[in-house]
C-alpha cells in the first residue's frame, strides 16, 4: 500500500527525488510501467504507431504482468494489452541491448501462449502475439525504423502462425509519427515531447503535485524494498559465516580426534615394545 505524504512532509520528499525524477525517460521500464498504469489511451496510441496498426482498438491494459509456469521460469511483463479482436501486445522498454533479444523475445512469446490455452482447448484458438521491444540502441545496425521477426519456411517463404516480434530502434528519429514517437522515448523534459498522449502523461508524474506525490512514493517504496534486501542480504551472509565458523571446528574437531588416534597408537606402540 503506497502511503501518500502530504504538506511539508512531501515537499521534502520532493527534494530529495527531484533529480531523480527529473532525469526519468520513458524508455526506463519501471517508469514506463508508471506512465502505462491504466493508460488505455497511451497504450493505444504508441502500439497503433510502432505496430503500424492506425486503426488498432485496445480494450485491457496490464502492467507489470507476472505469468508464471509451474517449474519453469516466469517473466514479468512491462506493459500486456488486448485488442477488441482478441490480439495480445507485450510492449517492452530495454536501454540494455544484451536484454533485447531475439531469444527473449520468443520466450515471452511462448509463455503468453501457454497462458493462453486451458487444458483440451484447440490450437486454433491461439490469438495473435506481438512481442515489441523499443530498443535504445540499433540492434539490427541498419538503420531501419523497425526490425520484424517472423516465421519463414526455406523453401516456401512466411509461414502465417500468429507471433510477430517486432524490435522498435530508438535511435530512429526524425519528423514522422514514429520518429517523433522515439524521440520522446529517450526525453526527459515533457514540454519537448511530440505525441501528445506520451507528452500529457510524462507532465502528470514529472510537473504536478498530485503525479510527483506518486513519484515520490514510489521512489520510497524502491528505497524501502533495497533496505530490506540490503538486510537479507546481510542476514544471508551472517548465515554463511556461521556456517563457515561451523564448518572450521568440525575440521578442528576432527584433526583433535585423529592426533588423540595417534597418540594412541603412539602409546600402544611404546608399551608393546
Amino acid at each position: 500500500m503506497i502511503n501518500m505524504n502530504t504538506g511539508s512532509d512531501q515537499g521534502y520528499l520532493f527534494e530529495s527525488y527531484k533529480n531523480e525524477l527529473e532525469l526519468l525517460r520513458p524508455i526506463d521500464d519501471d517508469f514506463m510501467r508508471i506512465l502505462f498504469r491504466n493508460n488505455l489511451p497511451l497504450a493505444q496510441k504508441v502500439l497503433q504507431i510502432i505496430a503500424e496498426m492506425p486503426d488498432l482498438k485496445l480494450k485491457s491494459i496490464e502492467t507489470q504482468a507476472d505469468l508464471k509456469i509451474p517449474g519453469s521460469r516466469s517473466v514479468e511483463l512491462d506493459v500486456l494489452c488486448k485488442s477488441d479482436k482478441g490480439k495480445i501486445f507485450d510492449l517492452e522498454a530495454e536501454k540494455n541491448t544484451e536484454a533485447s533479444t531475439p531469444v527473449r523475445a520468443r520466450y515471452h512469446a511462448s509463455v503468453i501462449d501457454i497462458k493462453q490455452l486451458k487444458p483440451g482447448a484447440e490450437f486454433d484458438a491461439l490469438q495473435d502475439v506481438f512481442i515489441i521491444f523499443v530498443s535504445k540502441k540499433d540492434i539490427g545496425g541498419k538503420g531501419l525504423p523497425r526490425y520484424y521477426i517472423r516465421q519463414r519456411a526455406e523453401n516456401i517463404g512466411r509461414i502465417a502462425d500468429g507471433t510477430c516480434i517486432l524490435f522498435a530502434n530508438a535511435q530512429y528519429q526524425d519528423d514522422s509519427e514514429f520518429g517523433s514517437l522515439m524521440a520522446d522515448y529517450l526525453e526527459t523534459r515533457p514540454e519537448r515531447m511530440r505525441i501528445k498522449e506520451m507528452r500529457d502523461a510524462c507532465y502528470f508524474y514529472k510537473r504536478t503535485d498530485e503525479g510527483r506525490q506518486i513519484m515520490c512514493a514510489v521512489f520510497e517504496e524502491i528505497k524501502a524494498k533495497g533496505r530490506e534486501e540490503g538486510r537479507e542480504e546481510g542476514r544471508e551472509e551472517g548465515r554463511a559465516e556461521e556456517r563457515k565458523n561451523t564448518l572450521r571446528e568440525r575440521q578442528r574437531a576432527d584433526k583433535a580426534l585423529k592426533e588423540v588416534e595417534r597418540l594412541r597408537e603412539e602409546i600402544k606402540r611404546l608399551t608393546f615394545r
